[in-house]
């Protein structure tokens, strides 16, 4: 026997990193056993133990078969550098021969590691090649494409063969891995090298994702830490009456069988059976040879209905009476399908209709049919308590399910044995169908237990074993209404026999109600007869027909039996041995004597002297009922732990009582099972289960999980019990939905939820709200007396909703709107918000207008495209930023923007570009601005260049001389390419303002002009001197005037900034409210000879000017209360509207 070293629970804490020069340097890892930090002494404890491997070479060879599919050693090493970013140098490449299948095998040849002389257990390259076959396994081979970068995290055993040491390895040994997917980050690996003997065995090695795309994280990759026991009936035991009470109590019986229903079904089919034989004798039409069985068939049935029921059958041939049936039963799926039958069975019986086609053109008619028969029927809960106590008993078994389709059935076995709350109970699930037709569907259906199902196509009435199938594999076998479709059932049957383990199962469900008119298929398939138990099925299988009128199909289960004897019949019969002075244990050792035909000298009181020296075979069992007394245990002496000793090891084995039984076990030794629990006169078996719930839990301290829940019809609200971290969002349940609801109130069922940025940061504490979403597609549940016709329950609707994070949300009429059934639940969540958004920002807001231009930035997103189609329906003209060019091509294909009016926004070049194309000022034109070197002035002047001025004239009285604001303008515009000139002048002086102009004259035609310049003298009007009078009006006054005198007749405008103060008063500002009020009129005057002007009345100005550079004075003002301040930037504003020309105003403002 050989011995080995075994290591149990493993972590990686962290990988062991090396640069590249640490490996030129020949860095070195050294790895050591040490007691903890504050232990005392040095004390390691191992143990010397003999074991053997887990695993048979028989397992290699069952694996080796199914393995086909081949991978290169060059091949596989440059996927995985490919796929998931490791490099394999040449000292890591020693697998050779590599195979593998889809289901998450793999084998390959492992050749020696060079020529070390040293003596190693395992040289670490020849462990890292059994791990790098896992990737194999986990991918089926295409690693490049199919898995991200993994990494191992925790070993659960590393089994090594003494014997298995590097220098003894050998070129051909082989390597064989099993991967499992246990989420998009979790996977385990089981492995083993195999010589003549197994040298090295990996079980459970944890795999975990350390790049790749982004994949939420969920409960799913908690780590398997924790387990709990779970007993439940060994149907095994059973007898067959007790197994079918057992099963049946699962049945709901609050749902009636549908007996009314299929009594009307009964006259449909015969309905129109009736009706189709009157025209084919009417037309004298001919029955087609393959269906002459089928039509005497039906004939039979119509004949025995007459005969039964005269009455009722004369209303066969009444038209009125058959579609009043159908608009009755037509909301069930079942129905549509013998519609379809019933109305072209006369074409079906001639040949001109062909029936596969009539039914499978549309490929939803029969999806629908099975999944809807399926989901009606009552037999459903009994079929998942047999499929639960069968994975309980042996959670690892391999299925096969043949003719599979489109997944129905699949869907229902998978809802018992693939549970998100707990591990998978099964190894592996083949899905096949005689077809891969079905398979893209069925793996949309499937997706969640996606992990462990294979897709492959298998036809039954061939040899499988020529289709890649091995024999004697699964351990249970399903076919849903398959087998009465194949030519030869009797080799059918052998064939899925042949892929049965012994003990295997196989689950056939059949249709079994002879009245049904798809028979016609079966029919055209040369199936011959039609008989109330099926010929073909009656002979091999004995139904369980019910008295039942709408049974429709039955389970029949059989069980593949061994080849040979079990050889428990052989054994000596068991000895009982009881507690003399109880009698409840005396009764009980007669009791399973007469139980089992034994003779009461089989039952034993303890201490007679055959316990203290058995005389018994080795094959002798041993029932010991002293357990049945507690307290023995209260006062346990010596000397019965000396006689339990001895029974223990002088018996084959031993059957511990402790008060249990088994009221219907057909056989005491037909298991092997080491514990029983009687619950209701039935056998529990217990299994250790993953305790998913607590694995979650002790995961969530530790990492983030997104947790999946099925929230069903409770109300509940998502919320945030501390707003900052976000381990306190939590569901809370309540009712806050009104009774009876408002006139215009509507219910609605949240279905999807759209996430916006203020719904991130309110559970992070940054925005200050007492609710969260505002957005949701739903469907409607109830609706206030007034909603009319507009909505009714069942409406698809997208809803804004403050506080929408519920599972049921209250709100308005007004606030909801129909989805068109082209708009999915997801796509209208998303619609809400960003419409709102876009439509109050246009309508209320900005209030645009027919004719104006609007710049919207990120025009490809949710609000930008929303504003793109609100803004072309009000009939503006749009310019965009987007920030790739796919989506300004989207921009361009889906709302015809034009392509010259789409910019960049990822830096600040798309400036330039709406300048370029909507610029409001003309590069070609010549702008005045006097006062333009002053505070206001100089933004004036810049924002004229922003708006694509290219010449601008700023006279003012000293120049440029000893202002340095002015002079870094000058020189900013200038650098900007923009021509500008700052003649000296005082336009209070016509002849100096006349000089100026002339300086211009190879400038541009002048097109525009602003009057800023001011100069403030304030005094009370009793103190006021003729010179604080002249300075400060004249400016406003004669400089106004020779503006309007001396610039050009027809310009697009003349603005000139005036004051609040000539409307109402400010003390000792007299002179200046003078000549703003000459402003007004002077804007009148020019407004009537048909010249576009503004004077703008304002008040004290925020951000640059005169006030905003002498803080006093504007701290003084603003405590008047009288002038309003505005910021600057709204001035701007301002300015930009009155130099459009396209938009209309009065004289002042």
């Amino acid at each position: 026997m050989p011995s080995a070293f075994e290591l149990e629970n493993v972590d990686f804490v962290a990988p062991i990193l090396l640069s590249e020069q640490a490996l030129a340097d020949g860095a070195e890892t050294q790895t050591t056993l040490s007691s903890y930090p504050g232990s005392e002494g040095k004390h390691f404890k191992f143990r010397i133990i003999f074991i053997h491997a887990h695993v048979s070479t028989e397992e290699y060879d069952q694996v080796d078969q199914e393995c086909e599919a081949a991978l290169d050693q060059m091949e596989f090493c440059e996927a995985v550098k490919e796929g998931i970013s490791i490099d394999y140098g040449p000292s890591f490449q020693r697998l050779d021969h590599i195979r593998f299948d889809a289901q998450g095998k793999a084998v390959a040849k492992l050749l020696p590691y060079g020529t070390d002389t040293e003596v190693l257990t395992i040289h670490p390259v020849v462990l890292d090649e059994v791990f790098q076959l896992g990737f194999a396994a986990l991918s089926g081979g295409g690693v490049a494409s199919q898995i991200p970068t993994m990494v191992p995290r925790r070993l659960g055993k590393l089994w090594i063969s003494n014997e298995g040491r590097s220098d003894a390895i050998t070129s051909g040994d082989n390597v064989h891995a099993l991967a499992r997917t246990m989420s998009a980050r979790r996977a385990t690996v089981d492995a083993f090298v195999l010589n003549q003997d197994i040298t090295l065995e990996i079980e459970d090695l944890e795999l975990f994702v350390v790049s790749g795309p982004e994949v939420a994280r969920t409960t799913q990759d908690a780590e398997d830490a924790c387990f709990h026991m779970e007993g439940k009936t060994h149907i095994d035991l059973l007898a067959p009456d007790d197994l079918d009470r057992f099963l049946e109590e699962a049945r709901d019986v609050i749902i009636n069988e549908p007996v009314e229903w299929a009594r009307d079904m009964d006259f449909v089919m015969l309905s129109f059976a009736a009706n189709t034989f009157e025209k084919i004798r009417s037309t004298k039409a001919t029955i087609i040879p393959e269906m002459e069985q089928y039509a005497l068939w039906l004939q039979s049935h119509l004949d025995d209905f007459a005969n039964s029921d005269p009455c009722t059958a004369s209303s066969l041939h009444n038209r009125t009476h058959l579609d009043s049936l159908l608009d009755k039963m037509l909301p069930s799926a079942i129905v549509l399908p013998y519609i379809q039958v019933g109305e072209n069975l006369i074409g079906l019986l001639t040949g001109s209709v062909d029936p596969l086609a009539l039914l499978f053109e549309d490929e939803s008619l029969m999806a629908n049919f099975y999944t809807d028969l399926i989901s009606r029927s009552t037999a459903l809960e009994p079929f998942r308590r047999y499929l639960d106590c069968l994975v309980h008993k042996q959670p690892k078994l391999r299925f096969l399910e043949v003719g599979a389709w489109t997944g129905s059935t699949t869907v229902e076995i998978l809802s018992v044995i693939d549970k998100i709350e707990s591990a998978p109970c099964f190894e592996s699930y083949d899905f096949t169908d005689v077809s891969p037709a079905f398979f893209e569907k069925a793996k949309t259906k499937l997706g969640h237990h996606d992990n462990r199902i294979s897709y492959r196509v298998f036809n039954i009435e061939e040899d499988p074993l020529t289709q890649g199938f091995a024999e004697s594999h699964y351990d249970v076998i399903i076919a849903d209404n398959v087998l009465h479709a194949t030519r030869n059932i009797d080799a059918s049957l052998h064939n899925l026999k042949m892929l049965l383990k012994p003990k295997g199962q196989l689950i056939l469900k059949e249709m079994i109600t002879p009245r049904k008119l798809l028979r016609l298929v079966e029919s055209r398939r040369e199936i011959q007869d039609c008989a109330k138990k099926p010929r073909y099925l009656s002979e091999t299988v004995e139904w369980v027909t019910s008295p039942c009128w709408c049974h429709t199909w039955s389970f029949v289960i059989l069980t593949r039996v061994h080849d040979q004897r079990n050889g428990h019949h052989d054994k000596a019969p068991p000895i009982i041995i009881y507690d003399p002075s109880s009698d409840l244990q005396r009764q009980t050792a007669r009791g399973i004597c007469n139980r089992f035909g034994l003779s009461e000298a089989y039952a034993i009181p303890y201490k007679s002297e055959q316990v203290h020296t058995p005389t018994r075979s080795d094959t002798q069992s041993c029932i010991v009922l002293m357990g049945m007394n507690e307290e023995r245990w209260w006062n346990l002496n010596g000397d019965f732990l000396t006689d339990l000793k001895t029974l223990v090891s002088s018996s084959s084995s031993l059957v511990w009582v402790t008060g249990g039984g088994g009221y219907s076990m057909q056989s005491p030794n037909t298991d092997d099972e080491p514990e029983y629990r009687q619950v209701e006169n039935r056998l529990e078996i217990n299994r250790l289960k993953s305790a998913r719930k607590l694995d979650s839990y002790i995961s969530s301290r530790f990492d983030h999980l997104v947790g999946l829940h099925k929230m069903e019809e409770k109300k509940l609200r998502l919320g945030v019990r501390v707003p900052g971290p976000l381990d306190t969002l939590e569901w809370t349940e309540g009712d806050w939905l009104s009774e009876p609801l408002d006139l215009d109130e509507v219910v609605i069922a949240v279905k999807t939820l759209g996430v916006n940025f203020k719904d991130c940061l309110k559970p992070l504490g940054q925005v200050d709200s007492d609710s969260s979403a505002s957005e949701c597609a739903a469907l409607v549940v109830r609706v206030g007396s007034n909603c009319g016709d507009a909505l009714k329950p069942g409406d698809r609707v997208a809803a804004c909703a403050l506080d929408a994070y519920k599972t049921f949300v209250l709100t308005r009429k007004h606030m909801v709107v129909k989805l068109p059934d082209r708009i999915s639940f997801t796509e209208g969540a998303s619609l809400p918000v960003v419409s709102c958004t876009a439509m109050y920002s246009l309508a209320h807001v900005a209030r645009l207008q027919k004719g104006e231009s609007i710049l919207i930035h990120a025009a490809a997103g949710g609000t930008g495209q929303a504003t793109v189609q609100i803004a072309r329906r009000m009939g503006a003209d749009i310019f965009a930023t987007v920030g790739s060019s796919s989506k300004k091509a989207l921009l361009i294909e889906r709302y015809g923007l034009a392509e010259d009016g789409i910019f960049y926004s990822r830096d600040g070049s798309f400036a330039d570009g709406i300048k370029r194309v909507t610029d409001l000022m003309s590069s070609e034109a010549t702008y005045v601005v006097a006062g333009g070197l002053g505070g206001i002035g100089r933004r004036i002047s810049s924002s004229l260049v922003d708006r694509g001025a290219k010449h601008l004239v700023l006279p003012s009285r000293s120049g440029l001389e000893g202002n340095e604001a002015g002079s870094k303008l000058v020189q900013g515009l200038t650098e900007k390419g923009v021509d500008v000139v700052c003649p000296q002048c005082n336009i209070c002086d016509a002849t100096s303002l006349q000089q100026a102009l002339d300086q211009c004259s190879t400038m541009p035609p002048i097109c525009g002009c602003f009057q800023a310049t001011m100069s403030l003298r304030d005094a009370t009007f009793a103190q006021l001197s003729i010179e604080d009078w002249l300075q400060c009006t004249r400016p406003k006054l004669q400089g106004s005037w020779n503006l309007h005198c001396l610039l050009p007749t027809g310009m697009d405008f003349f603005i000139l900034l005036s004051s609040m103060t000539g409307i109402i008063r400010n003390a000792g500002q007299s002179s200046y409210a003078a000549g703003n009020t000459f402003l007004d009129a002077l804007a009148r005057h020019r407004t009537s000879r048909g010249e576009r002007t503004a004077a703008l009345d304002l008040g004290a100005i925020r951000g640059d000017g005169y006030l905003a550079e002498n803080e006093e004075i504007m701290t003084r003002l603003l405590r008047l209360t009288l002038l309003k301040s505005i910021p600057l930037q709204t001035l701007l504003v301002m300015l930009e509207y009155y130099c459009d020309p396209s938009q209309p105003y009065s004289a002042s403002k």
